[in-house]
């Protein structure tokens, strides 16, 4: 009965510890990552709910000594970090942690200390001028001109005087077609800067662009690039069924919307030796989008090789596309050829059978009725 006792009151306590860790927690405002500044200070405040234990609360400085907690009330406090002003501390991520603790000790002598922590990230950037650059062209439809957004960003405390880019702008053969110079601007250390250049392109043909920005700051140069679509109201096959079986199959078309507005009441009819099989639901595709057009066809042709049309409608639009389309044996005169095979397999072997008994025969006929003349 004792054993009983002690299995039950040892249950009760490890149910406790459990709530107790899964109650114990720390809130408080967001400022991971942090980014290492110099000279600079910040101060957050946290609050521990989940306990009416004591607590105590510890920060590992190993990295940043100057990280302190002030415990302002019982179940609050501070961090407050002072970055050092004159300290080299190497480029990188750092983290340290702060752990609150529930202190206590259960009457039964078994710890029911449960805590909860917070990991911090500190970046330290290059103390000298470096930066990094995006460049943003978004794909258009024809007859519209193009913005390209060129965004600058400081990976280092000092300030940069002059930073100015030149974007060039090439077509899907990599040949030039024009550059566009950004005004000059100043980009404070850790700072971000912009630059929107417009570009006329109501002329330019449907087509797949590159352009390929390259940024000049106080005498050091970045680049970047990106591609970018001119579109028009078109749509395009990507793949399509090349095989279909006798009998009943799934045929698929997969298209593509061709520029920078939804096409509407998309589907495609199906055209096999000028007879139409099919007529695919409709979709809807979104800008720059693929879609699938699928229906169940029954096709009755011999097994060949035909020629055929997908046409394909959009938006009171429609387009033909040429194709080629494989009619397999069905799955039933697949199994009966196999069968066939299989029976005139059975039946050649027994024919080579049949023969080496006669041959046999045969032999010992003829070796008998010699040995019989002597």
């Amino acid at each position: 009965m004792k054993k009983i006792y002690f299995l039950i009151i040892v249950a009760l306590l490890i149910v406790s510890l459990s709530n107790s860790s899964e109650a114990l927690s720390l809130s408080g405002k967001s400022i991971s990552p942090i980014a290492y500044v110099p000279g600079a200070s910040l101060t957050n405040h946290y609050v521990i709910s989940g306990t009416d234990a004591p607590v105590t609360i510890t920060a590992d400085n190993t990295t940043f000594s100057s990280i302190k907690v002030i415990q302002t009330s019982p179940y609050e406090f501070d961090l407050l970090i002072d970055f050092p002003k004159e300290k080299y501390i190497a480029p990188g991520s750092y983290n340290f942690g702060v752990t609150v603790t529930e202190a206590g000790e259960a009457p039964t002598g078994v710890s029911s200390r449960v805590s909860v922590s917070k990991s911090f990230t500190v970046n330290v950037y290059s103390y000298t001028k470096k930066i990094e650059a995006l460049l943003d062209a978004p794909s258009i439809n024809q007859h519209e001109q193009m913005t390209f957004n060129l965004y600058v960003k400081s990976l280092g405390y000092p300030d940069i005087e002059n930073v100015h880019g030149q974007i060039i702008v090439y077509n899907s053969s990599r040949q030039e077609l024009v550059r566009v110079d950004t005004e000059s601007k100043a980009l404070p250390g850790l700072g971000s800067i912009s630059f929107n250049s417009l570009l006329d392109t109501r002329s330019w043909p449907a087509n797949n662009y590159f352009a390929e920005a390259t940024v000049n700051y106080d005498g050091n140069i970045e680049t970047a690039n990106t591609s970018f679509l001119i579109g028009q109201e078109d749509i395009s096959v990507r793949n399509y069924t090349r095989e279909l079986r006798r009998g009943f199959s799934e045929f698929t078309a997969t298209v593509r919307n061709e520029w920078g507005q939804p096409l509407q009441n998309v589907y495609a009819t199906l055209t096999i030796n000028d007879l139409e099989i099919t007529q695919t639901p409709t979709i809807v595709l979104d800008p720059w989008s693929e879609g699938n057009l699928k229906n169940l066809v029954r096709i009755d042709f011999p097994p060949d090789t035909y020629d055929g049309t997908l046409m394909l409608y959009y938006n009171d639009k429609k387009k033909a596309f040429p194709i080629n389309v494989r009619i397999l044996p069905s799955t039933e005169e697949m199994s009966q050829g196999a069968d066939a095979r299989r029976m005139a397999g059975l039946l050649w072997k027994v024919s080579i059978v049949v023969l080496a008994i006669a041959l046999l025969a045969l032999f010992l006929w003829v070796f008998k009725k010699r040995k019989v003349g002597r």
